[in-house]
């Protein structure tokens, strides 16, 4: 009896190994058909067509203009021009400045720049720019009444832009004139177009790579030796130039030609209230591509 049960257990174990020897088979035979069947193909990636990139694409709000242009805002005022004086543009400091066109004051003269680039600083500029426009176009209508009273005069709101060495420089001239002189205020922003930004003096000093003493030393000699046509406090005039650099408030811009230019402070004796000047540094800078 033992040697049945003996056997017959063999018997079950040899059924059962066999089965399972059976079943590997059919796995690997399924698996190999299996990944016959599926090929794996290799993903193509589409390369986009780039177009390139201009240098400046990325700096101007509007690409199709240039760098500064006409803001062409407008007031709802209640007069729109004036009849005043005979001349049409005041020359001042090489700044030809529309003072009056064929003999008549108008609301449109009042012109503010649009600083065409994508920056905070630019955005700040261009509010503060509209906010003299509103000021000096609100101002139209109390000139015009004036003239009634004998208090009338003429406005100037007018900009220059200068482009070299990657920086943008505006020049607005503003003010008012009630006698046969005009003596204009001046607001200089200087833009770093590489950043958008603008540019500190002492930064873009840097940045154009000049002698400073030679330029200071020129500006110096040009005030000294300028034909003003009056007397000045010079010694005064040099310390207020040197204040200005020294709290980084210097009126200063590059021209087209690569020319550094101070529009300096006079002191006049008897003269209340600031008289500007323009001066050349005479120091050229190295020419590079705009």
């Amino acid at each position: 009896m033992e040697r049945k049960e003996i056997g017959s257990n063999i018997g079950i174990f040899i059924i059962l190994l066999f089965s399972i020897v059976c079943f590997l088979i059919d796995f690997i035979i399924i698996d190999k058909k299996v990944n016959k069947s599926v090929i794996i193909k290799p993903e193509i990636v589409e390369i986009p067509v780039v177009e390139p990139i201009r240098r400046d694409k990325n700096i101007k709000i509007d690409y199709n203009r240039d760098y500064v242009y006409d803001a062409g805002y407008h007031n709802d005022n209640k007069y729109k021009e004036y009849d005043y004086c005979d001349g049409t543009t005041y020359t001042r400091d090489g700044f030809d400045v529309l003072v009056c066109d064929k003999g008549s004051m108008r609301l449109s003269n009042l012109v503010v720049p649009y600083i065409n680039i994508k920056s905070n600083d630019a955005y700040r500029v261009n509010r503060e720019l509209k906010d003299l426009y509103d000021e000096y176009a609100d101002r139209f209508d109390d000139f015009y009444i004036g003239l009634e009273s004998g208090n009338g005069g003429s406005l100037v709101l007018d900009y220059y832009s200068f482009l070299s060495n990657k920086v943008l420089s505006v020049v607005v001239i503003y003010g008012y004139q009630q006698t046969d002189v005009l003596y204009p205020n001046y607001k200089v922003y200087n833009f770093d177009l590489n950043s958008g930004n603008l540019i500190e003096y002492d930064d873009m000093i840097k940045l154009l790579d000049v002698d400073t003493d030679l330029v200071y030393s020129n500006v110096l000699n040009n005030i000294s030796n300028n034909d003003f046509g009056f007397d000045i406090f010079y010694d005064e005039t040099v310390n207020e130039f040197n204040s200005s650099i020294s709290d980084g408030n210097v009126l200063c811009f590059v021209n087209n030609d690569g020319v550094l230019e101070y529009i300096v402070n006079v002191f006049v004796p008897g003269v209340r209230g600031n008289i500007f000047y323009r001066f050349s540094s005479e120091k050229v800078i190295k020419s590079e591509d705009n």
